[in-house]
């Protein structure tokens, strides 16, 4: 009877022992498991933090794209103003060409006319001088051969 509280001491060290040996491998693989879940949640904190690099980086990209394509849409603007202004001064460009070569002729029949000019000059006189009182067909027939003398044209 003495031995009996012995009995069921020795008996519940047995159990215990025996629990201990199923639960030893249960333990290892959830020290493990822990090992794992820190190293997992270490490298997700780094990927966080790598996650809010990017992010951060993306959005000062983002600014770097928004401040270029406003200089971009500032330069177009500007170009197209440019072209049409350069259009415009092709425009003025021929038309001037045009008068340029308007005036051309033009300086080429007053050069003439100012070359003939003593000869209208002489043929005016002559005129007045002797043809006043003779009928047209004379005025016509001699200033068609003063005309033809002088060289000049009609």
């Amino acid at each position: 009877a003495a031995a009996a509280p012995l009995a069921a001491w020795v008996m519940a060290n047995l159990q215990y022992s025996t629990i201990l040996e199923k639960i030893a491998p249960l333990e290892k693989v959830r020290t493990d498991l822990q090992k794992n879940l820190q190293k997992a949640e270490k490298q997700m904190e780094k990927i966080s933090q790598g996650l809010v690099t990017v992010d951060q980086q993306v959005a000062e990209l983002k600014r770097n794209f928004e401040v270029l394509m406003k200089e971009a849409t500032t330069i177009k603007v500007d170009l197209e103003k440019e072209q049409d202004v350069i259009k415009v001064a092709g425009t003025l460009v021929d038309r001037l060409g045009g008068e340029f070569e308007r005036w051309n002729q033009q300086i080429v029949v007053l050069e003439k006319e100012l070359n003939q000019l003593g000869r209208f000059a002489l043929l005016s006189a002559a005129f007045v001088t002797f043809l006043g009182n003779t009928s047209e067909r004379v005025r016509q027939s001699s200033m068609d051969t003063w005309r033809s003398l002088c060289g000049v044209d009609e």
